[in-house]
């Protein structure tokens, strides 16, 4: 290869006698040498490597680039995948497609050659817009009693209560861009 690429990963988790020596390295590096310095906390990086540096800011993917991504993924597999589970891991993996990727797999490792919801179910957590409607409402007239019934009714029923809370949010999304 031409280049030598060093990939730091959590860059910002670093020591300050780490940053040092790196310093000297990033102001005269080789011509061969490449490196990546990756961080979610930019700000605890030091000023001087971050003034040497060329800055590359990853945002997430759309829910429907992220969709056809795994529709080709299972064309190559040849998997017919129901399009609901497909939007479900889309929704899912909030626009990081290596989660995306990664549900799709545990679903393919289930070994079906056409997945349905029924079977995607297995892996991805239930989701339930009607319940989190239904609690919304409660909550809109002030209905304690009644919310912690059904709340409670929904853990009797064994539903992932981060799931529920996911939709919840999602739903109240929804609702403000309405």
């Amino acid at each position: 290869s031409k280049f030598k690429v060093f990939i730091i990963d959590e860059a910002h988790m670093l020591s300050i006698g780490a940053f040092n020596a790196l310093l000297k390295t990033l102001e005269e590096p080789p011509s061969y040498v490449i490196f990546v310095l990756a961080t979610t906390e930019l700000h605890k990086l030091p000023e001087t490597i971050v003034s040497r540096c060329q800055r590359f800011d990853f945002k997430k993917v759309n829910i429907e680039d992220v969709k056809k991504r795994l529709q080709n993924i299972a064309d190559e597999e040849k998997i017919k995948v129901n399009k609901k589970v497909l939007e479900r891991i889309a929704y899912r993996s909030e626009g990081c497609l290596r989660d995306a990727e990664g549900l799709l797999g545990q679903i393919f490792s289930l070994g079906a050659k056409e997945i349905t919801e029924e079977e995607a179910g297995l892996v991805l957590p239930r989701s339930d817009f009607s319940a989190a409607a239904k609690i919304l409402e409660l909550t809109a007239r002030k209905n304690l009693k009644e919310s912690l019934i059904f709340l409670n009714n929904l853990v009797e029923e064994g539903v992932d209560l981060m799931q529920l809370t996911e939709d919840i949010i999602e739903l109240s999304r929804l609702i403000l861009l309405t």
